[in-house]
């Protein structure tokens, strides 16, 4: 149960990355 909690985590954390990390591209697209 904590191991499945755990893998949550990680997935929600990497989904946030990339997210963020699409969203700061869309902003520098829009900048340049």
């Amino acid at each position: 149960m904590l191991y499945e909690k755990i893998i949550k985590n990680l997935n929600y954390k990497k989904t946030t990355f990339k997210g963020g990390f699409f969203y700061l591209f869309t902003i520098f697209e829009k900048l340049t």
